[in-house]
């Protein structure tokens, strides 16, 4: 069994790996300019969300009853959502691969699946959890937003 420092080294080069691709997709973004400056702080849209964020799936897509329908890529420009992940990460995870789920457009998809769609990271929270199993887990709340 190891003790608490060992597993915290054991898990530093995973935070630098997580914080490394992070800011990588993050410099992707900063060319984009919103057109309205106050909605670049996700407190601002949280405090405020936009009609499509809190809009019920059926207002995002085209058809409510077109069955090929995807909230990722219907929801309209500049809309602004919070997501959690599915699981925590754990040692090994890659943070493309973690599934998120997002309330505001009743969506699971992994993070690549939403660069994919034309979203966005706006901000991202992560927490160092330890399980009863003396395990360290990283729970993940994403805002994003969508772009194209």
């Amino acid at each position: 069994m190891q003790n608490h420092s060992e597993q915290k080294r054991l898990m530093r080069p995973v935070f630098y790996a997580v914080t490394l691709l992070c800011a990588t997709v993050l410099a992707g973004c900063a060319s984009s300019t919103p057109e309205d400056p106050e909605k670049t702080s996700p407190a601002i849209a949280e405090a405020a969300p936009s009609p499509a964020s809190s809009a019920p799936l059926a207002s995002l897509s085209p058809s409510a009853e077109d069955d090929t329908s995807d909230p990722l890529i219907d929801a309209r420009y500049r809309t602004v959502i919070t997501c959690e992940s599915e699981e925590p990460m754990e040692a090994g995870d890659k943070l493309g691969d973690v599934r998120l789920v997002c309330k505001g457009i009743n969506a699971s998809a992994t993070l690549t699946e939403f660069r994919d769609a034309g979203w966005r990271i706006e901000d991202l929270k992560m927490t160092e959890v330890k399980t009863p199993e003396g395990t360290i887990v990283v729970p993940l709340r994403l805002t994003l937003r969508k772009l194209f």
